[in-house]
């Protein structure tokens, strides 16, 4: 699926940084920075990563869909009625940068991080569990593997419905499925996919990584604190009456994870303070090229449409 390639579980943007982002909210909540939190700071050198590198991955997005723009009329099978093209690509193109879409899209996003984290354990008991019924049942056949097959392609599937939904131009391409064609159809629902996607990484998805980006660097010098205060508490912690020799051996690996995150934030503040210095610059860029893409490739049909004989209104 489109969505799923830049799809990291420490990139998901929060609500809230949506709402700045999507516009002015006069009476939303304020919420407090995690940067005094223990399990805050021992994520933050990899979440701060992972906007940058998720950014990078976003604008290669957009930069392969708008370079497919110019093919996707030519990709019909059969001629189509261009004016019902035309809509299907305008609403693709309005469903990208709308909240609904926003929104959907981050509920896709949050379900997909979830199971590319979990999904393996999550296979393996409904795997086990086909399993031992075909063993009761007396049935010598693995089950596993095919069980964990189908539960991905389920949840692909019913992921990928849940965006569409989201999508108007899938509604224009269901009301006029059997005219297009079966095979106009499939291709059509995924340019429609894909314009949506760019047009929603270009206008919304790389402004929310920025917003994010400005916060967590506001953030790194309190993680650094966070850091050191969490390794002298649990130093503390060691010397406490009645700390058995597991306590102190858990203790001593919580230190090394906070350690290893501690060594990392530097390099990490470095990166992003690097990618603060043109992210607007990239932002305009990714923007102009989505927005020139998608007029060229409106212009391309609506070309077509004038050339076409007349045939049925635009839908509406």
């Amino acid at each position: 699926m489109l969505w799923t390639r830049s799809l990291r579980a420490a990139a998901l943007v929060p609500l809230v940084v949506a709402m700045a982002a999507c516009g002015p909210s006069k009476n939303g909540p304020e919420i407090a920075s995690s940067a005094t939190q223990a399990t805050y700071a021992e994520v933050y050198p990899n979440d701060l990563q992972a906007i940058g590198s998720g950014f990078a991955q976003s604008e290669q997005e957009v930069q392969r869909v708008v370079g497919e723009m110019p093919r996707y009329p030519d990709d019909m099978k059969k001629q189509p009625d261009w004016k019902i093209v035309q809509s299907i690509y305008e609403r693709a193109d309005e469903a990208g940068k709308s909240y609904a879409y926003a929104e959907r899209h981050r509920e896709i996003e949050g379900a997909r991080a979830f199971f590319d984290a979990e999904g393996t354990d999550i296979a393996r008991k409904v795997g086990g569990s086909c399993q031992y019924v075909a063993k009761q049942k007396s049935c010598d056949v693995e089950l596993s593997g095919v069980a964990a097959h189908a539960l991905k392609e389920g949840v692909d599937t019913q992921l990928e419905k849940r965006l569409r939904a989201s999508n108007e131009a899938h509604l224009i391409i269901e009301r006029y499925r059997e005219g297009l064609g079966k095979d106009n159809a499939t291709v059509l629902e995924k340019q429609a996919d894909s314009i949506s996607y760019a047009s929603y990484l270009a206008n919304i998805e790389l402004v929310e990584r920025k917003v994010r980006l400005d916060r967590m660097v506001e953030d790194a010098d309190q993680v650094q604190k966070t850091a050191d205060g969490f390794i002298e508490s649990e130093r503390n912690f060691q010397k406490e009456p009645g700390r058995t020799d597991a306590d102190k051996k858990a203790s001593e690996a919580r230190i090394a994870d906070m350690i290893r995150s501690k060594n990392a934030l530097e390099s990490s503040k470095t990166q992003a303070k690097n990618l603060q210095k043109n992210v607007e610059e990239r932002i305009k860029a990714a923007k102009k090229a989505y927005s020139e893409g998608i007029a060229a490739l409106k212009d391309k049909v609506r070309a077509r449409v004038d050339q076409a004989p007349a045939a049925a209104p635009a839908p509406k």
